[in-house]
């Protein structure tokens, strides 16, 4: 993923459509006015699949620079609260989720580690803070927006690129995913 461009587009999507914004006093007053005087402040949580992976690590890098970006151009503080499950399990993703809705975040950002068993808990959770999923995810869910490539066209482009560059002399495997969060 290219850093900061995931966290752009949610960003850009939650105050295009009029994202909540609590005052820093936190009177706990929401403002569904995208264009705030300075001293508001936006608070984004983003749920990995693990807080290891390079991948996810790098996400969370480019949500953070995306964030102080735009909180400078729209006079605003604009924080990434990461939540890393405590293991890599859908269970401990679920009880990441509830936790991060229960305060009722301007948006969650979650990188599903599986679909089927968080459907469910992303629509609870979407009633209370937009949610929108990223890498992996959850199109039977209620999330607002999902943010990542086609890993069947990505495959395709790459072993076109590998057969050119080796001119076809080699054998090329290509390995995808993470073995830990695979559902049989």
């Amino acid at each position: 993923m290219k850093k900061g461009f995931l966290a752009l587009i949610g960003l850009f999507a939650l105050c295009a459509s009029g994202c909540f914004l609590a005052d820093d006093t936190g009177d706990g007053n929401p403002s569904g006015n995208a264009n705030v005087p300075s001293g508001k402040a936006i608070n984004i949580v983003m749920i990995p699949q693990n807080g290891t992976d390079v991948e996810q690590l790098s996400a969370k890098s480019g949500a953070e620079k995306a964030a102080t970006d735009l909180g400078k151009s729209l006079g605003l503080r604009v924080t990434i609260e990461w939540q890393a499950p405590t293991s890599n399990t859908a269970e401990a993703q679920i009880s990441a989720l509830q936790d991060a809705s229960n305060r009722k975040p301007a948006a969650i950002l979650l990188s599903c580690i599986d679909s089927a068993k968080l459907s469910r808990p992303i629509d609870a959770a979407a009633e209370k803070a937009p949610v929108m999923t990223y890498q992996t995810d959850s199109p039977t869910s209620s999330r607002f927006s999902f943010y990542g490539i086609n890993d069947e066209e990505m495959g395709q482009r790459l072993v076109r690129e590998l057969q050119r560059m080796t001119r076809g002399e080699i054998h090329v495997a290509i390995y995808g995913g993470d073995s830990a969060s695979a559902t049989s």
